[in-house]
């Protein structure tokens, strides 16, 4: 647009429209972007391969650390690929009660929902809690 590089694109719908839309946006872009949902009803365009996992990738080795070694916690689509980064690497990869069903399939663990305090409940038994089991 304008000579200025497009990293992401977001197309709003209602949540019944969203699976239409993607299709046709999958059409449009073919092989050439990726697609994901991160709340319902906005599909996103990514450049093709990108996702969280990328970045948190790059921040991990730059601290030293590995995946395993950090808390993953997702409750949308577009956090499919960091769930499975941390999983792979032996780490605790927890989906909230209302994430999307793919998500919880790769998650090691299952937290409360957003609107029941998920978020806290993992941050309180992965990081705050010393030397708390995983449970991996």
């Amino acid at each position: 647009i304008g000579g200025a590089a497009v990293h992401k694109m977001l197309f709003l719908c209602s949540p019944e429209e969203e699976s239409a839309v993607r299709a046709e946006l999958a059409g449009d872009v073919g092989g050439k972007a990726s697609l994901t949902v991160a709340i319902p009803g906005m599909v996103e365009v990514l450049p093709l391969g990108a996702s969280k996992a990328d970045g948190v990738r790059v921040a991990l080795e730059l601290l030293g650390f590995r995946p395993g070694e950090a808390l993953a916690l997702g409750d949308g689509e577009n956090d499919f690929e960091l769930l499975q980064l941390v999983r792979e690497d032996g780490g605790v990869a927890a989906a909230v009660a209302n994430a999307r069903p793919r998500l919880k399939e790769v998650a090691t663990e299952v937290v409360g929902s957003c609107d029941d305090g998920g978020w806290a409940e993992a941050v309180d038994r992965w990081v705050l809690t010393p030397n708390a089991p995983a449970d991996v």
